[in-house]
């Protein structure tokens, strides 16, 4: 598996922060697979993301026609996903000691919402305050959030994705997915579109999984697919004749995150330059899919 790395300097500017691009590596994949035959693509495009393998098989199959692999493998794939950040990645940048996987997580279920979420599972809009002062595992990783960021910091406000393919800047999240949650339209109302409803996102987001509820994958055009993942919305554009790639074009959740202007350079406009050392924090919760590497500049 390949993983390419992103580094940025932090700079002031009006009371928040900028982004100034420092040394970056990317992969070009949608050079690297143009030319090449269909089934060494359908090989190698798994094979160089595995932490969202199914996300891939699902795109690729949609796009080109062909059968489809198991919904539940996906569903799967993007529980995995939130419990490895929730539980082992978070905890260390909030000062908590990584979180044990439930037992048996693979089934989802009632029981990883018992035992995530407590009894009572996520809490109702008026009730997060009680609910974070709990015992629930999650819920320390919430009262810690609300202690870093206070209302209206790291807060952005950019259009949802409608063209997954289109230049602009727009929000590709679990936030935008589900907007309309009860529970997050009230945290926005109070705090701002910011790190506590991005990470709470995710916990709805896991709930949702947890009950098999999640926006089906679907082609959106001919040779185009549009999938759920753990961080948003991947699309896929891909088109061959005579078994050989002719157009690649992949857009993921993390092109929206970097991308000039995007949802990361967008919040950290709100973040006050004396929190820069809360840039990483911020950046494990909007969690982009490759390493991440952000240094304060002068005055940062």
């Amino acid at each position: 598996m390949i993983s390419a790395a992103v580094s940025f300097r932090l700079l002031p500017r009006d009371g928040g922060l900028a982004l100034a691009p420092g040394a970056q590596a990317g992969l070009a994949v949608d050079a690297l697979m143009t030319g090449r035959r269909v089934d060494e693509v359908r090989q190698m495009l798994p094979a160089l993301f595995g932490l969202c393998r199914s996300v891939q098989e699902w795109a690729m199959a949609l796009a080109l026609g062909l059968p489809l692999p198991p919904l539940d493998d996906l569903r799967r794939d993007m529980i995995r996903d939130h419990l490895a950040r929730l539980c082992l990645h978070l905890p260390p940048q909030l000062g908590l000691a990584p979180l044990a996987l439930p037992q048996g997580w693979q089934a989802g279920a009632r029981a990883l919402r018992v035992a995530l979420f407590g009894q009572d599972g996520l809490p109702g809009p008026g009730d997060l305050a009680a609910w974070s002062a709990g015992p629930a595992p999650f819920a320390r990783l919430v009262a810690a959030v609300q202690g870093h960021f206070a209302p209206g910091e790291a807060v952005s406000d950019l259009p949802a994705m409608t063209d997954p393919f289109g230049d602009g800047p727009v929000e590709n999240s679990l936030a935008t997915r589900h907007a309309g949650h009860p529970l997050l339209m009230a945290v926005r109302g109070a705090y701002g579109h910011g790190p506590l409803v991005h990470l709470l996102a995710r916990l709805v987001d896991l709930d949702a999984l947890s009950r098999g509820a999640f926006p089906p994958p679907r082609r959106i055009a001919q040779g185009a697919a549009l999938v759920p993942c753990s961080r948003g919305l991947c699309a896929l554009e891909l088109r061959a004749v005579g078994g050989i790639v002719t157009r690649f074009s992949r857009r993921t959740p993390t092109d929206h995150l970097l991308m000039s202007g995007g949802l990361l350079a967008a919040s950290l406009a709100t973040l006050p330059p004396h929190k820069a050392d809360r840039a990483p924090l911020l950046a494990m919760i909007l969690d982009p899919c490759i390493p991440l590497h952000l240094e304060a500049g002068p005055h940062a």
